[in-house]
């Protein structure tokens, strides 16, 4: 088993280097390894391969590619590939963060985002940019039944609220008196 410290989340903007053992993968023997990000929202995927690095592979996704990537959830692949067989190394996913430096962008989180446009059509205040918003699944928020919404808007609330609470040491501690 490889082991990769592959982040949970990046800063878009931010270089991100992973080292990869060769293991059962190296150079020598005609392997490749590449590093493969898609978004869950749909579009082009963004492929980074890796150099040899002392015997192991290097993957870099440079700062240039990095700030080309929209906020929101992907789901990576590290592969090897020889003679035409790709082999997976490891897959997973990985939350990219808007670049705090680029103050003109949208700074909400994908839950975030998903969760106002919902509220906008339930309260009758949606604009047409609300009613344009698409869902990582492809359907589109003025297609979704009034119904349907509800239980998205539920669903959404639960991720922003722990959106709100991770990274400040708030837990929830149950106690029976």
């Amino acid at each position: 088993m490889t082991l990769i410290r592959m982040p949970a989340q990046m800063i878009a903007g931010d270089a991100l280097r992973l080292a990869v053992p060769s293991g059962d993968y190296p150079a020598s023997e005609g392997w490749t390894v590449a590093l493969t990000l898609q978004a869950l929202a749909g579009g082009a995927p963004v492929t980074a391969n890796a150099t040899e690095a002392g015997g192991d592979w290097e993957v870099v996704i440079n700062s240039v590619t990095s700030a080309s990537l929209a906020p929101g959830p992907y789901r990576y692949l590290i592969a090897g590939t020889k003679d035409g067989n790709r082999s997976t190394i490891e897959h997973g996913q990985i939350e990219v963060l808007p670049d705090p430096a680029k103050a003109a962008q949208d700074q909400r989180s994908a839950a975030r985002r998903a969760l106002d446009a919902i509220d906008a059509v339930l309260e009758n205040r949606a604009s047409s940019e609300d009613m344009k918003f698409t869902f990582a699944d492809g359907r589109a928020l003025d297609k979704i039944p009034h119904a349907d919404l509800l239980v998205l808007r539920k669903h959404y609330a639960r991720i922003v609220a722990r959106e709100n609470t991770k990274g400040r040491g708030l837990k929830r501690v149950l106690v029976r008196i």
